[in-house]
């Protein structure tokens, strides 16, 4: 049997670390937040790390080039809404998937206005696409302890409505 017909269940997606290329490009050009080039092609080099990465810094530092896209509702919801398309397309029935609302906030779009983009686009993702999924907040380290309890507030607020949890993520070396 073909392993992409098989169901299956990721219990570990970084929604901020699946997205699209071209969609990072897209939503760059969109916004008008700068990127090293909004060819899709010419910005895999940057956003994308080679077989060849062993470093967990070296894999972080590629997320550099694409937080500027992600305090932004249209972003969050769009790529919560595409992990549930390519999940299905995967076969993927469930998936539970993570975010750092900490990293996709501003001064005019809160970690709140994040979780609750990045929800919709999951609720919407689910009926379009008929998958199931669960969101989980990421506590981060090189935050404030101010911030990681308002994560774990949020992840409170909103459970029973999309959050299952709450995690701890960042380069540990830091």
């Amino acid at each position: 049997m073909n392993f992409k017909k098989l169901p299956k269940i990721d219990l570990h997606i970084h929604l901020d670390g699946v997205i699209r290329v071209p969609t990072i490009a897209e939503l760059g050009d969109e916004l008008g937040v700068k990127l090293p080039t909004y060819n899709p092609k010419e910005l895999a080099k940057f956003v994308q790390v080679g077989r060849d990465c062993r470093s967990l810094t070296a894999f972080l530092k590629r997320f550099e080039v694409f937080y500027p896209i992600l305090p932004y509702a249209i972003t969050q919801e769009r790529i919560a809404y595409e992990l549930c398309e390519d999940c299905a397309r995967d076969n993927v029935i469930y998936f539970e998937t993570r975010f750092a609302p900490s990293l996709a906030c501003n001064e005019k779009f809160t970690m709140e206005d994040a979780v609750v983009a990045a929800l919709e686009g999951l609720r919407r993702g689910q009926r379009d696409f008929h998958v199931h999924c669960g969101l989980i907040l990421c506590c981060y380290r090189s935050i404030t302890t101010e911030q990681n309890i308002d994560t774990v507030r949020l992840a409170q607020k909103y459970r029973g409505r999309g959050v299952i949890g709450i995690d701890l993520a960042g380069d540990e070396l830091h």
